[in-house]
């Protein structure tokens, strides 16, 4: 085989690559509703309250033989902002869960998180460290047709809609809590990856530049 011909062929076979899984982009703002004693001076009731992390479409159910809860390990890029308290985190400790029909199809359940584990930058609250970052949505059996990862939701199919900020010293976990006001979830598909395209075109020009045809490896008339 031809080292031009053996170029090509590898390149085709990359070419399934080029697309990845679609990340999925969940974004909330809201309304500071709680604020534990131990927190109240780092935070407000009736602070603005902002957030957003990712997942991917195609993130696997540790669960699979379980119809009605998923869990979907791998939630990255979170950035949680009470009242201008910001911690951000990858992923790590993070996933998705998703309840279908639980205790006996009385609700629906949604929850993004991560727990930090020392994972979290995040600013201490007196002698409190950052220990999670959660939005919990809750609703009615009639939410989730079953247990799979979602790529979309509406805030109104939700009666629970909360953020939280967990935080500990080590003895106690006082939390500050948000009604969530608002929800997006956009849905990224991604480009073609740079390196194929930059490889496609080398071995197209090496093709054209060796005399063989890409397609079926055909040598083309001189």
């Amino acid at each position: 085989m031809s080292l031009f011909r053996a170029l090509c062929l590898a390149l085709a076979a990359l070419a399934p690559t080029a697309a990845a899984a679609d990340t999925i982009t969940v974004s909330f703002t809201g309304t500071v509703n709680f604020v534990a004693t131990q927190l109240s001076s780092g935070f407000t009731v009736g602070d603005p309250v902002s957030g957003t992390f990712q997942y991917s479409s195609t993130a696997t159910d540790t669960l699979p033989a379980d119809p009605a809860f998923g869990i979907y390990p791998g939630a990255d890029n979170f950035t949680f902002d009470f009242g201008g308290y910001v911690a951000t985190a990858a992923a790590g400790g993070s996933g998705v869960e998703v309840q279908n029909d639980m205790n006996g199809g009385a609700f629906d359940l949604y929850k993004g998180s991560k727990t930090c584990n020392g994972t979290c930058t995040a600013a201490m609250v007196d002698a409190f460290a950052l220990e999670g970052m959660t939005l919990l949505l809750t609703g009615p059996a009639t939410i989730f047709p079953d247990d799979s990862l979602p790529t979309s939701l509406d805030l109104t199919d939700f009666t629970q809609r909360n953020a939280s900020l967990a935080f500990t010293n080590g003895l106690t976990g006082p939390e500050v809590t948000a009604l969530v006001q608002s929800l997006t979830v956009t849905v990224t598909v991604p480009e073609p990856a740079t390196l194929v395209l930059v490889l496609g075109g080398l071995g197209l020009a090496a093709c054209r530049a060796g005399g063989t045809g890409c397609a079926f490896g055909t040598r083309r008339p001189r």
